[in-house]
């Protein structure tokens, strides 16, 4: 465990000095924030303020918007930081060391992980601060409304758990192609247009297809991240989906662990036997 905790920290060593990372979180930080101070900023203008400017319901708001920022970006370091460990050979070159092939790859979905996390972390501290300042600046303000804090806390685990599966899914495509570059194209057009266009119009054109898509990834943490409806009780909430259209919290989790499990191990499979080269350049 200890050479474990290492090898992730040297992952980090490595990866902290590239400016991707920082510059994705800044792009998930400031979409939010256009989006919120847009809300802010209509309400004080019609008299009407939302619900969501203050703390907890502003960290929920930041999530909701947020997170598909979050995925994204979570997507392009993942492929971007590994298809540059084959550009550059230091995958050989910590291999040539002694190091496992498994913790290899496992310390850098851990790290890819805990990057994900620390942006919604961080995500969420930064709407916080505006939450604040919107309460000192507006009338009828205040530090708070009358929403729940474990509800904020519940959907930012949520998010964090939704992030694994799109994480093993872009190690996968990059170590089946050794390239940062393809494998980002290859997981966007999966996310947004298979998952995002495709299935949808399958699900409605097509009878038999709708339980077969519970099974997609996509529709899996929709049906995850979706907030339970009160109105159809813990039963529906948790079996049925929040709307009754997504399929229910359980079976999301159990898909989205499949699909992480399963790709994961793929990847390790495929990086287990496949010849790993010296630095290709630029």
């Amino acid at each position: 465990m200890a050479s474990f905790l290492s090898l992730i920290g040297w992952e980090w060593f490595k990866m902290r000095r590239r400016w991707a990372p920082w510059i994705l979180l800044a792009v998930i930080v400031a979409f939010p924030q256009v989006v919120y101070w847009s809300v802010f900023t209509f309400g004080e203008i019609t008299g009407e303020a939302s619900e969501v400017r203050l703390l907890p319901n502003s960290i929920e708001f930041a999530l909701t918007v947020g997170f598909t920022m979050v995925l994204v970006s979570v997507v392009i370091w993942t492929a971007s930081a590994l298809g540059s460990e084959y550009g550059w050979g230091t995958f050989r070159t910590s291999l040539a060391k002694g190091t496992g092939r498994w913790q290899l790859l496992s310390a850098v979905f851990v790290l890819m992980f805990a990057t994900g996390v620390a942006w919604l972390v961080v995500l969420c501290l930064t709407m916080g601060i505006s939450s604040l300042i919107v309460g000192l600046i507006a009338e009828g303000g205040g530090v708070a409304t009358a929403g729940e804090w474990s509800g904020a806390l519940v959907q930012l685990a949520k998010s964090a758990v939704a992030l694994a599966p799109y994480i093993a899914l872009a190690m996968l495509f990059t170590v089946l192609t050794s390239s940062g570059g393809v494998t980002i194209g290859i997981t966007l057009v999966y996310r947004f247009l298979v998952e995002g266009v495709l299935v949808p119009i399958l699900t409605l054109a097509v009878d038999w297809f709708g339980p077969v898509s519970d099974f997609v990834l996509g529709r899996a943490v929709s049906g995850w991240l979706a907030s339970p409806n009160p109105d159809d009780g813990v039963g529906a909430a948790m079996f049925l989906g929040a709307d009754g259209l997504l399929p229910g919290t359980l079976h999301s989790l159990a898909v989205m662990l499949a699909y992480t499990v399963g790709l994961g191990a793929v990847a390790l499979w495929l990086f287990q036997r496949k010849d790993i080269g010296g630095a290709k350049g630029p």
